[in-house]
């Protein structure tokens, strides 16, 4: 009988040997099929990442080629702005001296001057062989201070009409004259000759 008994103890510790190894194998073997799904899902979210990360590195490299034509074109648009400022600024320097020649015309209201070549009494000047600019010593009238008797020159200090008139005498039967210059360029001649008969 205790071969009986040990032998059924035997079958007995088997038997829940045998039923947890089971047990056992049933667990593990639904963890490798539960763990097997997520090696799969690893590979397939990489092949998404892959995808993904390839189109964003397409996507970035079209924004910067139309980052670098907008710059581009920003660039251009900022050089024709600079040149129609730096055109603006002329015009309006220009518009500036305008206005400044205006206001001076408005304040020159009248010129006019009366000189004569001495300073007082009566006498010659010349002969000269040379043309020279003759300056007229004695200033009765100087409106307007246009007429230098430094330097003998008349400046008109705006655009308008100018009425000039003098006198030129010869003694005996020598001709005499005097040109008019205005600005280096000679504009009227006054001759006076006396001419004798015989």
């Amino acid at each position: 009988m205790e071969i009986m008994v040990f032998f059924t103890l035997l079958l007995l510790v088997c038997s829940v040997s045998t039923n947890q190894t089971e047990a056992d194998n049933e667990i593990v073997d639904q963890q490798i099929s539960n763990q097997q799904p997520c090696p799969q899902d690893i590979h397939a979210v990489l092949r998404e990442m892959a995808v993904s990360l390839a189109l964003q590195t397409e996507r970035i490299t079209v924004l910067q080629k139309e980052n670098q034509e907008q710059a581009a074109k920003l660039e251009t648009e900022i050089d024709q702005l600079k040149l129609q400022s730096e055109e603006q600024v002329a015009k309006l320097e220009s518009q500036k001296t305008e206005i400044d020649q205006l206001k001076h015309e408005l304040q020159v209201k009248q010129v006019a001057f009366s000189v004569s070549l001495l300073d007082q009494g009566y006498g010659y000047t010349g002969p000269y062989n040379t043309h020279m600019t003759l300056i007229f010593k004695r200033v009765v009238t100087n409106i307007g201070n246009t007429y230098n008797p430094h330097t003998g020159i008349f400046t008109a200090p705006v655009r308008g009409v100018y009425h000039f008139y003098w006198t030129v005498y010869g003694n005996g039967n020598i001709p005499a004259g005097a040109y008019l210059f205005r600005n280096g360029e000679k504009i009227l001649l006054h001759l006076y000759v006396k001419h004798l008969v015989v």
